[in-house]
This record gives C-alpha cells, structure tokens and sequence, in this order.
C-alpha cells in the first residue's frame, strides 16, 4: 500500500511542473542568446578606409529578449546597437568602424573577438605646377625644366619625373618625397636645332621655341692688335645697334687672352648699359675663363632685354702685362669703339692703336624679343 502511494506522489509532482511555464528571470536573459561568427573585412585595411564589422546573434530561448551589443576596440566602446530577438531568431549586427592609424587592434563584440591590422595609405602623386625658363631661346642656350610634385598618400615614395621633348623621353629623375611633402625637380635641356617643341613632365606641358641666335659685330674675326688693358675701371666698350629692337642679350662674345697664371683668383668686369651710359647689367669674369693664348670666350648673359643702341663695357681691374688683353680688328673705319674710365666714356687712351680704325673684338649673341602675349 505504501509503495503504491509514493508512486502516486510522484506522478501528481511530474505533471504539477509541466504545468508551470518556463520563466528567465530578467538578469539572465542573455542566457537564451549566442553570438557567432564576428567578421571584420577587411582583415588589414587601410588607413582612412571604412571597415564593416559583422557578428550573429541568435535567441535559443522562449522568450523575446532586448540586448545591447558593444563594438570595441582595444576595450574602448565604440558603437552601441540594441537589438530585440524573438525565440528562434538570429539577426546580424552590421557596424561600421573607420581605419585611422597605423597598427594591431583587438576588435570585440561581447565575448567574440578578432584583430584589426591598419596600414600606412601607399604614397599619391601629384603634378601640381611645372614651368620652362625661358620658353624662347637661341640653339646655344640651356632651358630649365622645373616640375613640382605633391605626396598626398601616407607614405614615403619615389617618383619617378620622366622629361620628354615630343613624346620622346630623354631623362628620368627619381626623387623621394614624404607624405604631406611637396618637392621640385630641376632639369636642363638644350636643342641644337631651331623649331617648336612640346616639353613635359607628366601629364604637364609647355612649348619652347628655338631659333638662331642673331650675332652683333662690329670686327672682321681676324686680331691685328691687343690691348694689355691696365688700371682699375678702365677697358674697351663697344656701342651697339641691333636690327631689332626690342633685342634680348643671352650672351656677350670676347677675343682676349690671359698674361700670366700668377693672378688666377682676379676678377673681370662686364656692364651692359644703354644708350645713354645707365647701368642695365653687372657681371664679373673669372680671370680663369681666359687662355694664355687669344681666343673667344662667351659669357652667357641671362635675358638682358635691350630697346635701341646699348653699350657693352669691360674692365679687366688689371696692371699692364699681367693681366688680360682684349683683341681688336684694324681693317676697317671704327664707328661703334670706345674707351671708358671710371664709368664715363674719355677721350682714346689705347696707347698704339689709332682711334679712327680700331674696333673691339668684342660681340654680343640674342635674339628679338616676343611681343607681350607671343611667347607660349
């Protein structure tokens, strides 16, 4: 009897708690979720680039549950969403994090976790300015070819500044240039032949005109005299008178020769002045540049643009016989040849050579001068 009663016990107790519904207490709601599958893509992004990240949340319960998910990285909250899940149900959570800084980052949403690799962005070039100096010249000149470039990457890169005179590359320079950092590239060009050309770097262009230089003298080639200047601010000038005007001086052409080796470190003087004596031009020669025996030397002169007659001058701030003498042509009637001393033109004091037939041995190398807007 009294086992048959404890097994009736039993049975009313088994079907008393299928009776009760199955209750979670609020603080273990999360009880009946599961996250899976955390993704980050990318893996290794760059920095700057937006990365999504993923994970499954899915309720295995009974019961409609509210939660909030937690992005972080490195432990610091980032983002928050609160999502509600009925039983049986699995949502995706998308977040989005921006890739700022180079490095490793631990990513997490609640216990799932994954790492985050961040790269430098690659270095970005960019042709930002580009000039020719200058964009007319004579066959006997150089041109400077001058590009700008900007990285505006992350990183440090090389570029590579290809030159090309119509489609034909003709030089290559590879310059370093660090992110954030604008740097300039310096070329040097010469054209023997007159023409039109299109120069570029890049994507950027300009034309340079070439043409023949026109040549000024008043001298035949030929030295039938020298002068041994001496005395300081004292030497030869020659009044010119192109055929063109206005006329730009790329160069001044002297016959002279060096006396002695002795004074080496000495320095010349070459003025250009316009008609009436005012200075336009100063430059001074090395004594070097001279050869112990006569010959032309040319003094490029940069781009002295001249309107009408114009004197060259030139004072070799020397004493007699050890310094530089300068050439000059007896064949023919002097009309252009002078004397100068202490910046004024004075009566004739080359000792030895007659006035009236002397003319310097001294020429001048340019080119007509483009009309505002001629020039491209």
């Amino acid at each position: 009897m009294a086992g048959n009663k404890g097994r009736g016990i039993a049975a009313i107790l088994l079907v008393s708690l299928l009776l009760i519904p199955l209750i979670v207490a609020p603080g273990c709601a999360t009880w009946q979720l599961k996250l899976t599958d955390l993704s980050i893509a990318p893996e290794e992004a760059t920095a700057g680039e937006t990365v999504a990240v993923t994970a499954r949340i899915s309720n295995i319960g009974f019961s409609e549950v509210e939660y909030s998910a937690v992005l972080a990285v490195d432990g610091v909250g980032i983002e928050t969403q609160n999502v509600t899940v009925a039983p049986g149900i699995t949502r995706v959570l998308h977040f989005s994090l921006l890739a700022e800084k180079p490095g490793s980052y631990k990513v997490t949403v609640g216990r799932l976790s994954s790492t985050l690799t961040v790269v430098a962005r690659p270095a970005e070039f960019e042709l930002i300015s580009f000039y020719i100096t200058p964009v007319e010249v004579t066959t006997d000149r150089t041109v400077t070819v001058v590009a700008g470039v900007n990285n505006t990457g992350g990183s440090e890169g090389i570029y590579s500044a290809v030159l090309s005179v119509d489609g034909v590359e003709v030089e290559t320079q590879n310059v370093t240039v660090a992110p954030g950092i604008f740097k300039t590239v310096t070329f040097t060009l010469t054209e023997d032949k007159t023409g039109t050309y299109r120069i570029a770097v890049g994507r950027m262009s300009s034309l340079l005109t070439v043409i023949e230089p026109i040549e000024v003298k008043y001298d035949d080639g030929t030295k039938d005299a020298v002068w041994a200047i001496s005395g300081m601010e004292r030497g030869p000038a020659v009044r010119f008178s192109p055929s063109v005007s206005p006329f730009t001086i790329d160069a001044v052409k002297l016959y002279g020769q060096l006396y002695d080796t002795e004074h080496m470190e000495r320095l010349a003087q070459l003025q250009i002045r316009d008609k009436d004596f005012n200075i336009l031009h100063i430059q001074t020669v090395p004594y070097a540049s001279f050869k112990l025996q006569p010959a032309w030397l040319r003094i490029a002169i940069q781009d002295i643009v001249v309107a009408g007659e114009f004197y060259v001058v030139f004072y070799a701030n020397s004493l007699a016989g050890v310094g530089i003498g300068i050439g000059g042509d007896l064949s023919g009637t002097n009309e252009h040849s002078e004397t100068v001393s202490n910046e004024k033109i004075v009566v004739w004091f080359a000792q030895g050579l007659a006035k009236d037939k002397t003319n310097w041995m001294i020429r001048v190398m340019g080119y007509p001068t483009p009309a505002p807007g001629d020039s491209t």
